[in-house]
């Protein structure tokens, strides 16, 4: 029985529990939901057993508890995926690879710093299919895309993800300008607008890459047909053509994590990792974060070289 000590078994027998006891919460909740209310008007009354009420407060209980129970195990298999041998060689190289790139910019041309982006996305979507493969049963593919602000133009108005009336306050339009894998589903029309801060519509940037680039924090979208935490920011239209577009998109974008690239404290461009499957950076994705650090911090510097080089 050593291999229960195992993290990964762990985190996917707590799953497990935590979906039996959803199942079993949720039909308490529909199949005997008056029964629950009956058992909680006498259930304080002398030699009534309220036996529904006690079933579906251990089965909410349970559900709590195998919650907690697979975020500890996930985050125990994330220190052990993050620190094996294998990982820790690959990462090494990869890492090494791009500081060495450092040294270059000052005298290269613009051909060459395109491609060290091209290098660092890449080793940026290697790491995390590394991790996800060793963390997943799903060996589904990532993808890195740069997301650079360009000035709005008229072609941006028909953008779906723009609020009615509010091309008059962009401030700049997130387009996808490089990807580390050159594929037909990422559509390279993709345009999010970032609004002014001192418009009426400074509060409604969208969940993703505005946001990131807006707030210079990380967003992570764990599976895009159930980002209803993000919506309250959107209004009902931009949430309609937001959710049909993920829709459509379902087969080849079901997570995607949006990593703002900063340079001197500034933040110059967002880096989209998509995922082919849900939770792109895993069930506890601050472990992953950090070691991608170093690639986004690198890949900030080439990219202000690069717009420095005519």
């Amino acid at each position: 029985m050593s291999f229960l000590r195992h993290p990964t078994i762990r985190k996917w027998i707590a799953h497990a529990g935590e979906f039996a006891s959803f199942l079993v919460f949720s039909g308490f909740s529909v199949l005997r939901g008056d029964l629950i209310k009956t058992d909680w008007t006498h259930a304080f009354e002398k030699n009534y057993q309220p036996k529904y009420l006690l079933g579906w407060a251990l089965a909410g209980l349970s559900l709590g508890l195998c919650r907690v129970l697979a975020g500890r195990f996930a985050k125990a298999e994330a220190r052990g995926v993050l620190s094996a041998p294998d990982f820790i060689e690959k990462y090494r190289k990869m890492l090494s690879a791009a500081i060495e790139s450092l040294s270059v910019p000052a005298g290269a041309d613009r051909g060459s710093l395109e491609a060290f982006e091209n290098s660092l996305l890449e080793a940026i979507a290697d790491t995390v299919s590394y991790y996800r493969k060793a963390t997943s049963l799903v060996n589904a593919t990532v993808t890195a895309n740069l997301m650079a602000p360009v000035t709005p133009a008229d072609e941006h108005k028909q953008s779906l993800w723009l609020e009615e009336g509010g091309f008059q306050y962009l401030h700049r339009v997130l387009i996808i300008t490089k990807t580390s894998r050159q594929e037909l589903d990422i559509p390279a029309d993709l345009a999010l607008p970032v609004y002014r801060l001192d418009s009426p519509m400074k509060g409604r940037n969208i969940f993703g890459a505005p946001e990131a680039f807006v707030t210079g924090e990380n967003n992570v979208i764990d599976f895009t047909l159930w980002p209803f935490g993000y919506w309250g920011r959107c209004s009902w239209s931009v949430r309609k053509r937001a959710y049909s577009y993920f829709w459509r998109h379902q087969k080849t974008l079901r997570s995607f994590a949006s990593l703002p690239l900063k340079y001197k404290g500034n933040v110059v461009a967002v880096v989209n990792i998509h995922y082919k499957w849900i939770r792109i950076l895993g069930k506890q994705p601050e472990p992953l974060i950090d070691f991608l650090v170093p690639f986004l911090l690198i890949l900030g510097y080439i990219y202000v070289a690069k717009e420095a080089t005519p």
